[in-house]
């Protein structure tokens, strides 16, 4: 029995994937703690957001933060999603390659999704993680009555997901 050699993808690839899942962790942490703050933590048990992933804790975190922040949120979330749980068929670090994913929705047929990556786009939702955190972190900072820093912009600019979700460029994920 043979099958594909895991060890072949390339070492910059795994990185640059292990980038996205630590730095996606790291801010589903932090939505979960600004979510419970909100909430009191024995309301916030209860209820289970606060431990949620996915769209149902940018849901939570949109009725908490500013809905900019939960729409980010749910978009790189989406792209997490692919980069976790699609299958990577890479052409060279050069090239770059797809995520093939496959798709079973509560309604309707069985269907797949494949979104275009390169080192520089999972760089990219990494940093963007890392960037949501910093919004939470600064929304709970707030919440606590915290003086913020004044050097930092309080615009939020969110972005929009992408029409056609059968067939998708990595993400484009620049940000103010």
């Amino acid at each position: 029995m043979s099958g594909p050699n895991y060890l072949n993808y390339p070492d910059e690839l795994a990185r640059a994937v292990g980038l996205v899942v630590l730095c996606a962790a790291w801010t589903e942490d932090k939505a979960g703690e600004l979510v419970t703050l909100h909430h009191g933590l024995h309301e916030a048990i209860k209820h289970r957001d606060w431990a949620a992933s996915g769209e149902r804790l940018s849901k939570a975190l949109e009725a908490v933060a500013p809905r900019a922040v939960a729409q980010r949120l749910k978009r790189a979330l989406d792209f997490r999603h692919h980069v976790v749980h699609g299958v990577f068929l890479w052409e060279s670090n050069e090239v770059g390659g797809r995520t093939l994913k496959r798709r079973l929705g509560r309604t309707g047929p069985a269907s797949f999704e494949t979104v275009t990556w390169s080192i520089h786009s999972l760089s990219e939702l990494a940093e963007e993680f890392q960037a949501i955190e910093e919004l939470i972190d600064r929304e709970i900072s707030r919440f606590m009555g915290l003086p913020s820093d004044p050097d930092v912009p309080q615009g939020v600019q969110a972005t929009q997901p992408s029409p056609d979700k059968s067939e998708r460029n990595g993400p484009d994920l620049t940000h103010p």
